[in-house]
């Protein structure tokens, strides 16, 4: 089984990505301040709400409700750390101490595995620079930052690169 392999996913919220890796064996910690909406959204996702759904998937999540620089989480510890479309939620400033930290804690060989939304109503799609969802993030600045390096992806497809082509994302 999987059971030696320990995963970080961040900003999982109520994604089910968590649960799924824990039922495959994985142990699992979940990494969110967010886990309670602002007001101005009209859903709601609690501490309940997540261990009712832990618990119908057998309760192998372990929740920590914080920033990861704050969850105090040991280094070089971790197989895998994931974040699917969260990274461009964050502010760049707070993002690029975030790829440091997740570096510190990935073991050596470890993954990170990150989706990482395209906003085509930003730059360089478009002059504006964010949304009220966030901005378009320069993958080669994370990499840069993290101090990890790239192992699968095209840099022709990835924002920040020279390589990038954004007529070619919109075709």
């Amino acid at each position: 089984g999987n059971g030696g392999i320990k995963a970080v996913d961040i900003g999982s919220g109520a994604s089910g990505f968590q649960f799924v890796l824990a039922s495959a064996g994985i142990q699992v910690i979940s990494v969110d301040p967010l886990i309670n909406p602002s007001a101005s959204v009209d859903w709601r996702f609690t501490i309940d709400d997540f261990n009712r759904i832990n618990r119908a998937f057998g309760a192998r999540v372990k929740f920590i409700g914080d920033f990861l620089e704050a969850a105090h989480l040991e280094s070089d510890n971790y197989d895998r750390v994931f974040a699917i479309s969260v990274l461009e939620h964050i502010p760049r400033g707070p993002l690029m101490e975030l790829v440091r930290e997740i570096a510190r804690i990935l073991k050596p060989g470890g993954f990170f595995v990150a989706t990482i939304d395209l906003f085509l109503d930003c730059y360089p799609f478009t002059n504006k620079e964010a949304n009220e969802y966030g901005g378009n993030i320069s993958v080669k600045d994370l990499i840069e930052a993290s101090g990890l390096q790239l192992a699968f992806g095209k840099p022709s497809e990835l924002y920040g690169f020279a390589e990038f082509s954004p007529e070619a994302v919109i075709r």
